[in-house]
């Protein structure tokens, strides 16, 4: 079961509890980094992880503690794209590119 699930979670992801998930052994998973041009404080990190995890399908949302300008998305390729991801961004306001897969 571990190898399977190496090949469908990407390596070294923390969320152990996932890891056992039903849910996570059947669908494909993949996280994408987003270079976000606008500088964010803390709280605006928040709000833009908030509006991106009610997103179906986006499952962690998350702004890179060293790297404040980087946005690193997981979710389920079933139920969204990184283009529907991209289009909410845009919608708030923020200049992004997509970098890739990470």
């Amino acid at each position: 079961m571990m190898g399977f699930m190496t090949n469908v979670m990407p390596f070294g992801r923390r969320d152990e509890g996932l890891m056992h998930h039903t849910a996570a052994s059947v669908r494909p998973h993949t996280d994408v980094l987003i270079h976000v041009n606008e500088v964010r404080d803390e709280d605006q990190c928040n709000e833009v992880a908030t509006a991106l995890k009610e997103i179906e399908g986006v499952l962690s949302a998350e702004f890179s503690p060293r790297r404040g300008h980087l946005l690193i998305v997981w979710y389920d390729t079933h139920c969204t794209s990184s283009r529907e991801i991209l289009d909410e961004l845009h919608r708030q306001g923020l200049h992004v590119q997509l970098i890739g897969p990470v």
